[in-house]
């Protein structure tokens, strides 16, 4: 009986979507948090934000741009469902290394960002975080399970070798115990000596979470460096896959937390 209730109040939920508006280019500028505008899409009647954070030295330029697919594709992740933003560097001179990504200078920045966000919208926030971006995540979700509602890891880095990333592995950021809803997006192929998928998969495997999800996606191309933005590593020619995966499950959580706090 609850199935078929929690059934049609999924039903309900998405028959109202058509409330939103599509999604307008913004950018915040947040001095406190960075002298680089905070650049993404906003939806009227939007149903949660999104904060991404991409792999490499991170943003370091004014416009937001990279050639990541969170960047890329931001507009389709966006949709009509959600407000997205690309999380930047400090400042243009500064570089996102591993063990930046997990200070807790960076779980403060963005601990001040949910709830800069939440005091304008009070919507459901999630941090995703491709590659490298996975230890910002991660990072937080520990720190701050009850801050987020969600942690989506896109070609997260896992247990390695690398002198400069092993020490950051999701192995050793997150452990086996999360109290945060987490999603696990990876390319079956990964090439990327520090994002290994049979690693990803172990991870998911040992991971105590009552609430985890792991999707292996195949296909795509390859044409640039293997832990570049256009590889595998990158979802190259299958981002849309990725996107689908993330904006659906993201849906899920908030039916789900709207379930639980529903009285019938």
């Amino acid at each position: 009986m609850l199935r078929i209730i929690f059934s049609l109040v999924i039903l309900l939920m998405s028959s109202v979507s058509c409330v939103a508006i599509g999604a307008e280019r913004t950018a915040l500028n947040v001095k406190e948090l960075s002298s680089l505008p905070i650049t993404g899409y906003e939806i009227v009647g939007g149903k949660a934000n999104l904060i991404l954070i991409v792999g490499g030295k991170g943003i370091r330029n004014v416009h937001g741009k990279s050639k990541n697919f969170l960047v890329r594709f931001q507009k389709d992740i966006a949709g009509s469902q959600f407000n997205t933003y690309v999380f930047p560097n400090k400042s243009k001179k500064h570089k996102s290394t591993y063990a930046y990504r997990n200070s807790k200078e960076q779980i403060k920045r963005l601990t001040n960002f949910v709830k800069l966000l939440k005091s304008r919208n009070g919507l459901p926030t999630f941090i995703v975080g491709f590659s490298r971006g996975s230890v910002d995540a991660g990072s937080l979700a520990v720190s701050r399970p009850n801050l987020i509602d969600g942690i989506v890891l896109i070609s997260g880095v896992y247990e390695n070798e690398s002198r400069k990333a092993s020490d950051y592995a999701m192995e050793e950021i997150i452990g086996e115990r999360l109290k945060t809803p987490i999603l696990v997006i990876h390319h079956e192929d990964d090439e990327c000596h520090v994002t290994s998928p049979d690693k990803a998969q172990s991870f998911f495997n040992r991971l105590e979470n009552i609430d985890k999800t792991l999707k292996l996606i195949s296909g795509g191309e390859a044409t640039g460096r293997k832990c570049g933005p256009l590889h595998k590593h990158g979802l190259e020619g299958i981002e849309l896959k990725a996107v689908s995966t993330m904006t659906n499950w993201a849906l899920r959580q908030i039916n789900l937390r709207l379930f639980r706090n529903k009285t019938f």
